[in-house]
């Protein structure tokens, strides 16, 4: 995909475009470079605040206000609609939940301290997706990773021709990692955390789609409640392992048995089935350590423990 120099607007960009926003300061900004016409992203972004506005019940979460002020990014405006995509396809549509998510995504993604440091909105006929880019680190890592958070796909299709927005999101957050540094060194690879008991479908089935679709792979982590996964930036990729094989076939087996619950109008929660191959899959983890990390100790010249400085995010 070619992004540098689109200095001619293309209407198609209201169709299908995207846009990463980046930290300019206290501001969040458009970045020219992976993004597509600057007025192309004005025009889409406030189309999409009216379309909104036209479906709303209440009024407590009407946008008022333009998508950018000066070629800085309205944070409230933004907020509330990664809220309102969120909504939907994170099935939180309650008042009180709209609302802590407005204040979260303020308080901890938007505001100027916050370890965030892009976020990217893509649309393709109908379809709105976001994800944001965190530099941060989790469980035992000494030094920051970049980290893929957030990942929503919201709206509709609208023709033949729609297709999921994630991929550009993953494709354009793959382009703009290697332009970071941490300590003079540029990062090479991208990290995912994954739920493994998510609220709605399953951990396993997460895997094996950023395995097969976006070439992340498993990684050890002393997170809990998480799978870490990384996809390497080099370009070097390695063939699947035996635990990630296993995850692909009990993603098949989960994906076969609730696509044979619905054709049969049956309860899948609940469901004897699918609550085996979701302890299987925990297992899996278990026996193969992708719930924990291996305690490296450091010794110095004489044997002592060197001191670790705790690196902030």
């Amino acid at each position: 995909m070619e992004y540098e120099g689109k200095d001619a607007f293309d209407e198609e960009y209201l169709n299908v475009g995207h846009v990463l926003l980046v930290k300019d300061g206290d501001n969040w900004v458009i970045n020219g470079d992976l993004s597509v016409d600057t007025n192309a992203v004005n025009i889409k972004m406030n189309a999409e605040i009216i379309r909104i506005n036209e479906t709303l019940d209440e009024r407590d979460f009407a946008m008022e206000d333009v998508f950018t002020i000066d070629n800085i990014i309205n944070n409230d405006i933004l907020a509330k609609l990664m809220t309102h995509w969120q909504a939907q396809c994170f099935q939180s549509n309650t008042t009180r939940e709209k609302l802590m998510n407005i204040e979260r995504l303020l308080d901890t993604i938007l505001n100027p301290e916050s370890t965030t440091v892009a976020i990217c909105i893509s649309w393709n006929n109908g379809w709105f997706g976001s994800a944001t880019l965190e530099k941060g680190t989790y469980g035992s890592m000494l030094n920051p990773r970049l980290w893929i958070h957030e990942v929503c796909k919201a709206g509709n299709a609208l023709n033949e021709r729609s297709r999921s927005p994630i991929p550009v999101i993953f494709e354009v957050f793959f382009n703009y990692a290697p332009k970071l540094k941490f300590r003079g060194k540029i990062f090479k690879e991208v990290w995912l955390l994954v739920e493994k008991r998510p609220e709605h479908g399953f951990g396993g089935s997460l895997n094996s789609l950023y395995m097969n679709k976006y070439g992340f792979r498993m990684e050890k982590t002393s997170l809990s409640d998480y799978t870490a996964m990384k996809r390497d930036l080099s370009g070097k990729f390695k063939r699947p392992t035996p635990l990630e094989l296993r995850i692909d076939e009990l993603s098949d087996e989960y994906r076969s048995r609730v696509k044979f619950l619905q054709e049969e109008q049956l309860d899948i929660t609940g469901d004897g089935v699918l609550s085996d191959i979701q302890e299987k899959y925990l297992a899996l983890l278990v026996k193969n350590r992708a719930g924990k990390t291996k305690k490296h100790k450091k010794k110095g010249k004489k044997g002592k423990k060197k001191k670790t400085r705790k690196i902030k995010k």
